[in-house]
């Protein structure tokens, strides 16, 4: 896949991929997000930063 290429999993252009992932539980994204996530969506792509801030979610919780 090259970058710009549509991602199989998700159908939208221009998704560029960083080498970064998190894998969150379901419910536990749609709570954090307030947003539904249809059964058979097996990924997400999300915006540059928004990694970082759960990192840095998950280090304050573990302090």
């Amino acid at each position: 896949m090259k970058v710009g290429d549509a991602c199989p999993c998700h159908r939208r252009p221009r998704v560029r991929r960083t080498g970064r992932l998190a894998h969150v539980r379901r419910t536990v994204f749609t709570q954090m997000f307030n947003v539904s996530i249809d059964d058979k969506q097996t990924c997400l792509f999300v915006e540059l930063g928004v990694i970082d801030q759960l990192q840095s979610m998950v280090t304050l919780a573990v302090n």
